[in-house]
This record gives structure tokens, sequence and C-alpha cells, in this order.
């Protein structure tokens, strides 16, 4: 399964560049502070290095077990969660119909500091969940991140910590009364 999945990736995307980036924008990112944005820089990935990462993950994936998500980061935004180590995103191709996957440095820090974590179930039941532009944010406090983005807005986050991963839902602050309950 997993290597159709990453078939049909390599069919969708081949003959297709992704965004022009700088040799700089290709090293690993420096640890940041969200609160310090003009420091952040983000790697975008070439179709080789999103193939070949999605299969080492995929074989890494394997000791991971799902778990009880950690409700004290409900009402937290993803930069609450501790320094920023990497941020990666995933290549796109550039056609036509994919300006809506694009992500700028903009949209990942909205991600990071306008949204907060909250119930992925309650979120999912009542919201359509397009497909997007995976990111990968990975946290000096060992926390792993994938963010779903589409048309820069964030839907979803996976979040990883000790080998146990939980599903979150991402709402706008702006468009929350109360923070969620922590249950």
């Amino acid at each position: 399964m997993k290597i159709m999945i990453l078939l049909l990736i390599g069919f969708l995307l081949v003959g297709c560049r992704g965004p022009q980036t700088s040799e700089s924008q290709r090293q690993p990112v420096a640890e940041t502070d969200v609160n310090s944005p003009s420091k952040m820089t983000i790697k975008y990935e070439t179709l080789l290095e999103t193939l070949a990462r999605l299969e080492a993950e995929s074989k890494t994936s394997k000791v991971m077990t799902n778990g009880p998500i950690i409700k004290e980061w409900y009402g937290e935004t993803l930069g609450d969660l501790g320094i920023v180590r990497n941020v990666t995103v995933q290549h796109i191709g550039t056609g036509a119909g994919n300006s809506n996957l694009e992500v700028t440095k903009k949209h990942i820090l909205t991600a990071l500091t306008a949204y907060k974590l909250v119930d992925y179930e309650k979120f999912r039941s009542s919201t359509h969940i397009p497909l997007g532009t995976p990111v990968k944010i990975e946290y000096k406090n060992g926390i792993v991140g994938w963010v779903t983005l589409f048309t820069g807005v964030p839907y979803t986050v996976s979040l990883m910590k000790d080998n146990i991963t939980g599903e979150y839902g991402l709402r706008k602050i702006s468009e929350q009364k109360n923070a969620p309950d922590k249950k």
C-alpha cells in the first residue's frame, strides 16, 4: 500500500518542478523561536528528497503507535509547543492545479501562531478537510508535527512524541469563543 502511495505521488509529480529555492534554504534549519520569524528558514524539498524521506519515514512508522492524545495541548498554538528546530515543506508540482498547494513562510508562521489545537473528531465531523501539502515541523524538545495546509490554511496536524502519535484539528484563534476543554 505504501509503495502504491509513493508511486502515485511520483506519477503526479513527474516532470514538475518545486518552488525555486536558494542553497541557503536547503541547509538544515537553525533552531528558532516563533517570536523571531525573521530567523526562520524553511527547507523546500526536491522531488527526490521528498520521495526518499517518505520511504524512510514509512519504514520507521512501523514502530510508532497511536495512543491517547495529549489533551493538555488543547487550546495551545503550535508555536506554544516549543522551539522549532526544522521546518520541511514537501515537494509539490508547479502546474496550474497546484497553486492551492503552495506553502510560504507566511503560511507556516500563521499556522504556528494564529491557530489553536482542538479535538480532531469534533473538527473532522463538522468540516471537510481537503488534501493539502504536508509541512513537517520538528521541535527541539522531541515533538514532531505534520501540518496539512491547503490554500495556506492549516486544517489538521499530527503530533508525535515518544513514538505516540495524536491527531488534532486546528481552529483560528479569532473564531474560538473559548479555548477547548482540557478534559
